[in-house]
């Protein structure tokens, strides 16, 4: 399998970060030109990221404003049913505080790191050490193998970009704000059973390797290869559409509410919201989760229910990763077939790292 990388800030491949040229140079103390590259592409990407949180706190505060304007006359003229008014306001209260907490902490982690960046560019101030790559929890919460030094700091990296097999490893990075610029296996290539070159041909074990690796059975490939969903698939996306379609029936019961309250007064909608240009603008946001919901829900009944959902595309396969401010989307693409990882498989990004390495004898 063979990484495209459309953007310089994804390039963070075995091959770039072990590359001897770039190693030594950074044991110099000299940062490469596609190391800066990728730096300044990714400061550029911190600040979309920290203008789009600050937007969000500002636009939700306005959502905030409006909800509680709609929501005092009712609670001045109903003191009688206080259970109908509370509990919403409350869910309206909770969810205000999780979204403004997670917004301010993403503004202020982007802000932190476009100036120890910066400050790391001026300088040219390269530090060494040694440590580890290992399963953990990486810097934006997603499970993934980490880049660790031996004091237990992490080094930063792209979300997901990590292609670094498990193992021990001599770091060069960025003082400040611990960017991983190169790594240099420490790892005994005689201690290894696998050969660190790459070897001609399948590798014994191959297939189950990557059935583990990617959360399928080889019966759910055999079922597949017939053009047909195994029994364990077909139940996944059964529960799937299931979830979906209680989502969307929550939805229909919350903007149906609204809406009679906002069509007939003195409904019990309107001790949710009352016709004003916020309320409104809600009740079209749940009415397009609800849309939302039901086509995924039928898409998965549909997929379920159908005798034979799958097709079949044969040749080269190619890892495509394409970002979208800090988070990277990654695809598989053969021939014209071009479909996205899932994100518990998004979450597990760093396991396709020791696959490329142990079916390409680098583990």
């Amino acid at each position: 399998m063979q990484p495209s990388y459309p953007s310089p800030h994804l390039g963070l491949t075995y091959e770039s970060l072990t590359d001897p040229d770039t190693v030594a140079r950074n044991w110099r103390g000299e940062i490469t030109p596609e190391q800066e590259k990728r730096v300044r592409l990714f400061i550029k990407i911190a600040w979309q990221s920290g203008i789009m949180a600050c937007a969000s706190v500002a636009i939700f505060l306005i959502i905030a404003a409006t909800v509680f304007i709609n929501f005092r006359p009712a609670l001045q003229t109903s003191p009688s049913s206080p259970i109908a008014l509370w509990f919403p306001m409350g869910i309206f209260v909770l969810l205000f505080l999780v979204i403004e907490t997670v917004s301010v902490t993403s503004a202020l982690r982007s802000w932190r790191q476009i100036r120890l960046m910066t400050d790391d560019l001026e300088t040219r101030r390269i530090a060494t050490g040694e440590g580890e790559v290992v399963w953990g929890r990486g810097q934006y919460g997603f499970k993934m193998y980490v880049a660790k030094l031996d004091d237990g700091r992490t080094l930063q990296t792209p979300a997901h970009s990590l292609q670094l097999p498990p193992g021990r490893y001599r770091y060069a990075y960025l003082a400040e704000s611990l960017w991983l610029l190169s790594a240099e296996s420490l790892a005994d290539p005689a201690a290894s059973d696998t050969p660190r070159m790459p070897v001609a041909g399948p590798v014994p074990g191959s297939l189950a390797i990557i059935a583990r690796q990617h959360g399928f059975t080889l019966a759910d490939l055999e079922a597949n290869r017939r053009g047909q969903l195994s029994a364990r698939q077909r139940q996944g996306l059964l529960l799937k559409g299931l979830g979906m379609a209680v989502g969307a029936l929550c939805a229909l019961l919350l903007a149906g509410t609204m809406t009679i309250g906002m069509v007939l007064p003195g409904a019990i909608g309107r001790l949710v919201l009352s016709p004003e240009p916020g309320g409104i603008f809600l009740v079209v946001l749940i009415w397009l989760g609800f849309i939302w919901l039901v086509s995924t829900a039928a898409s998965s009944f549909g997929a379920a229910m159908s005798p034979s959902p799958l097709r079949s595309q044969r040749g080269p396969l190619t890892v495509r990763y394409e970002s979208a401010y800090r988070s990277v989307r990654v695809f598989y693409v053969v021939g014209s077939v071009k479909c996205e990882l899932s994100s518990g498989m998004l979450q597990r990004q760093g396991k396709i790292a020791a696959l490329r390495g142990k079916l390409n004898g680098y583990n």
